[in-house]
């Protein structure tokens, strides 16, 4: 049996870094697996379908998935890779962590897009499955059971970099939004081969008020969000705001805000300057210059995440974790009445997550709507949200 360590600490103490000089070490001994935050880059980045990316697995000696996971994986099998979700991929991901030569594991917070039945099942899977390599986890989204992870090994580096000071945020500025409320009619979608994600879903989403969009790994939550900001289009069935249609694929996203998954999906520029720059031209085109909303926006934010003094660099120069953080600006900035967050505390520790929570909280009570993705436990305490089950194609609850 494979033994699970848990990595203890908050933000930038040093889980990652740890990770990476473990398996540096290890690796000179036999092969390792690594399945970071980003989980695609876990993935070969050669197989354009599910299916093909288990053929490649199967190239290394990597054993058939167990029953469960095949069962899950098999309706996708010919499906893109780069449709899936984040849950989906982390799972996908998870074969390769069967390799019998492994000689090391080390999984960075990428458990955290599992719902709770599926962690369950990946920390069981990675404690038996074939070989007798050492696994270790960092994760911010422990599960109630402590005994679920053999030993935890605690780490101690300084954990003052990038700390999120929400008493700088620039609330007062914000004033109360109009509101806007979004109505969903017989909506059905499905990607390309692959299969039936919603048929004839309709519900109704009210300014002002916390949703929060729940089911199970692979049941469409990011899908429904890319909707509903027109990253995918709606072929079938109507999206109203206020009563008027919207067509956010064909005519532009003009009520939501949205923080996505993966933060460097998100970037239209190379830095935060130009992101939300362009972001600005976007939503302010016809009154010309930009310049003076953007440096207050820069400013004040930049200050929020402490970045102030590095307005300019290169996104992919700061941690991912911070990255996630900055991804969060655009909404929070209160230029849309909707505020989306699909997994917003993937890779947050406990201080951080308390923090966005208390955030959010001032902007429901001006009338701003939110509605977030997650299958985190703190964010549900610190947010109380009325609950939109996504399962079977169907989305359900609400008002």
């Amino acid at each position: 049996m494979r033994e699970l360590v848990l990595l203890g600490g908050p933000n930038f103490s040093g889980r990652s870094d740890h990770l990476r000089d473990w398996l540096c070490d290890e690796r000179t001994a036999g092969p390792v697996v690594f399945i970071g935050p980003s989980t695609a880059s876990a993935l070969t980045g050669l197989a354009p379908t599910v299916g093909a990316e288990l053929d490649l697995y199967r190239t290394r000696g990597v054993p058939a998935p167990p029953e469960e996971l095949t069962a899950f994986l098999d309706p996708r099998f010919r499906q893109s890779v780069t449709s899936l979700s984040g849950g989906e991929q982390v799972l996908l991901a998870l074969v390769a962590t069967g390799r019998p030569d492994a000689r090391a594991v080390a999984v960075d917070c990428a458990l955290e897009q599992l719902d709770e039945d599926w962690r369950r099942w990946a920390l069981a899977y990675l404690r038996s499955a074939a070989g007798g390599a050492e696994v270790r986890l960092a994760d911010n989204q422990l599960l109630p059971e402590r005994h679920a992870y053999d030993r935890v090994l605690p780490m101690t580096g300084a954990t003052g970099s990038f700390r999120m000071d929400p008493e700088a945020a620039p609330l007062a500025s914000l004033g109360a939004i109009p509101p806007v409320r979004l109505t969903v009619d017989d909506l059905s979608f499905r990607y390309p081969r692959g299969a039936l994600v919603f048929q004839g879903c309709s519900f109704e989403l009210h300014p002002g008020r916390v949703y929060r969009l729940r089911g199970a790994n692979g049941a469409g939550k990011s899908t429904l969000i890319r909707l509903l900001c027109g990253v995918l289009p709606i072929r079938r069935g109507h999206v109203s705001i206020d009563g008027a249609p919207y067509r956010p694929y064909a005519e532009g996203n003009r009520v939501i805000a949205l923080s996505m998954q993966n933060p460097d999906d998100q970037w239209s520029d190379i830095g935060l300057a130009g992101d939300l720059g362009r972001r600005l031209r976007r939503l302010h085109s016809s009154t010309g210059d930009v310049s003076s909303r953007l440096e207050p926006l820069l400013s004040s934010w930049g200050g929020v995440f402490g970045v102030r003094d590095r307005l300019r660099a290169h996104l992919l120069d700061f941690p991912r974790v911070l990255r996630k953080r900055l991804s969060w600006i655009w909404p929070l900035s209160g230029r849309l009445p909707w505020l989306v967050f699909d997994e917003p505390t993937l890779g947050q520790d406990d201080a951080t997550v308390t923090r966005l929570t208390s955030l959010l909280g001032h902007y429901v009570a001006l009338g701003y709507g939110v509605l977030y993705v997650s299958h985190d436990r703190r964010l549900s305490r610190g947010l109380p949200a009325t609950d939109l089950l996504v399962e079977d194609g169907r989305v359900t609850g609400g008002d």
